[in-house]
């Protein structure tokens, strides 16, 4: 913690025997037991590492995979790791960047229109 940012050391172990340790940018939430537990499969332990090594070089990710295949586990144990919120967001083969960005209409039970920030907007604020 230098400077109120907080930081997480990680280390990775090869099945070769190399082990890799590097330092990564976190969070400052604690550990939520709303989340379900995580189970590790191969896929799913080679898949987070990928990420918290994309993450400690400071890129980015998209996790993109079929339906039911863990991308929202991973994700979520990945913050849960770094101590990062996790909010998920449903995306749709024919969704345009209007549909990620601009305020959604919705009605009110009593008929009134309101208007609601996108989930991507939601989730980034």
């Amino acid at each position: 913690n230098e400077g109120g940012n907080q930081s997480a050391h990680i280390e990775l172990h090869g099945r070769n025997g190399r082990n890799s340790t590097m330092t990564a940018a976190a969070g400052n939430l604690r550990k939520s037991a709303e989340n379900p537990p995580f189970v590790m499969t191969d896929f799913h332990g080679k898949l987070l590492a990928r990420l918290l090594l994309s993450h400690a070089a400071g890129g980015d990710m998209c996790i993109v995979g079929p339906r039911g295949c863990g991308k929202t586990a991973v994700a979520r144990h990945f913050a849960e790791l770094l101590h990062y919120n996790c909010e998920a967001v449903l995306l749709y083969q024919d969704m345009t960047a209007r549909d990620l960005l601009l305020l959604q209409r919705i009605t009110l039970p009593n008929g009134d229109t309101a208007w609601r920030p996108s989930p991507l907007v939601t989730a980034a604020v």
